[in-house]
């Protein structure tokens, strides 16, 4: 009985501390990786001169999240997910039905995921379209994190 009881906590305790793999992307999940840290491993600048700002009308608890082209995703309480150009210039912008407050996660295909306070996940296409979203029941108040197949 003590071995069967043994075996059974041992394979719970190693399926419950399973993880999948993050995408590899510049940044899959909220701060960045699996330890939170919240630093890139791209150089940054050299100097610390404003070259743009962009008034989005509202607060936003979102980070920003950056692809691969410099292009910059961040969410804002006025329900909408904003797209900026590396210049400052909004190339697009995608309404929800509540504040979004998680940050983005980009995927390898250019795809950006994000929840929302409307009860939805989102993915839309990097041209702002929407690919899909999905009900989830409660406000979506945590970053998603993308697996290395995407999901």
């Amino acid at each position: 009985m003590r071995r069967v009881l043994f075996i059974a906590i041992a394979a719970s305790w190693a399926l419950g501390t399973a993880h999948g793999q993050l995408a590899d992307t510049p940044w899959p999940m909220f701060m960045g990786n699996v330890r939170h840290t919240g630093q890139s491993g791209y150089a940054g600048p050299q100097s610390c001169v404003l070259l743009w700002s962009y008034k989005i009308g509202e607060s936003t608890w979102s980070s920003p999240a950056v692809g691969t082209d410099e292009t910059i995703y961040i969410g804002s309480d006025n329900n909408y997910l904003y797209c900026l150009n590396s210049d400052g210039t909004r190339r697009w912008r995608r309404w929800t039905g509540g504040n979004v407050r998680t940050s983005p996660a980009l995927g390898s295909n250019g795809a950006v995921y994000f929840g929302s306070i409307d009860n939805y996940l989102y993915c839309l296409n990097p041209d702002g379209t929407l690919k899909w979203r999905l009900g989830t029941g409660e406000d979506v108040r945590s970053s998603p994190a993308l697996e290395s197949d995407g999901a």
